[in-house]
C-alpha cells in the first residue's frame, strides 16, 4: 500500500485515522483505567468502624477576651492599660 515515495490523498487520509485511533484509544483506556482506580482506592480507604468525632476546643474563658480587648484599646489610643476602665463589653 505504502510501497511508493509518495502518499495518495486517500492514503493520507486512512494513515491520519488511524493514528487518530490509536491515540484516542490510549485515551479513552487510560481515562477508565484512572475512574477504575480511584473507585478502589475509595474502597480500601473508608474505615471500618467510624471514628468518634473529635472535642471541640474551648474557647477563651472571659478574662482572656477582656485582655485582649484591653490590649487592643490600648494600642489604638496609645495609652497606658492602668488609665482604662472597662465597665462593660457588648457585641456589635
Amino acid at each position: 500500500m505504502w510501497t511508493g515515495e509518495s502518499m495518495t490523498l486517500m492514503e493520507s487520509l486512512v494513515v491520519s485515522g488511524m493514528g487518530m485511533t490509536v491515540v484516542m484509544g490510549v485515551l479513552i483506556l487510560l481515562a477508565l483505567s484512572i475512574v477504575a482506580l480511584s473507585r478502589l482506592m475509595t474502597l480500601k480507604q473508608q474505615p471500618a468502624k467510624a471514628a468518634p468525632p473529635p472535642a471541640p476546643p474551648a474557647g477563651p474563658s472571659e478574662e482572656e477576651q477582656c485582655a485582649v480587648i484591653l490590649s487592643v484599646i490600648c494600642e489604638e489610643l496609645r495609652a497606658d492599660p492602668a488609665d482604662i476602665q472597662i465597665k462593660s463589653i457588648r457585641k456589635l
